[in-house]
């Protein structure tokens, strides 16, 4: 699974037709079962700029709140693709 998510970020960053790069990630904290009191971070998208997450961040919780309503605050983050929620590793 993570696999998939790696390869539909990397196609959506050289998809663009500007040559510059992916510099953001939108990314979607999800938490496990009920029983599973673990978080897991799982890439959306990327983006070529910041304002450009976060608008879709806004329409991704606008089209939520149409529907369900269930997103949580915070539960998406945009960050740049240098940093990894899910390495515990990385030193600041």
């Amino acid at each position: 699974m993570r696999k998939l998510w790696a390869i539909l970020v990397l196609l959506t960053c050289f998809a663009s037709p500007v040559s510059a790069g992916c510099a953001w990630i939108l990314w979607s904290n999800y938490q496990g079962p009920s029983n599973l009191l673990t978080y897991q971070f799982l890439p959306m998208g990327g983006y070529e700029t910041k304002e450009l997450c976060e608008k879709e961040v806004t329409a991704t919780v606008n089209r939520d709140l149409e529907k369900q309503g269930i997103i949580k605050p915070g539960s998406l983050l945009c960050l740049p693709d240098t940093i990894d929620p899910r390495d515990t590793k990385q030193s600041n």
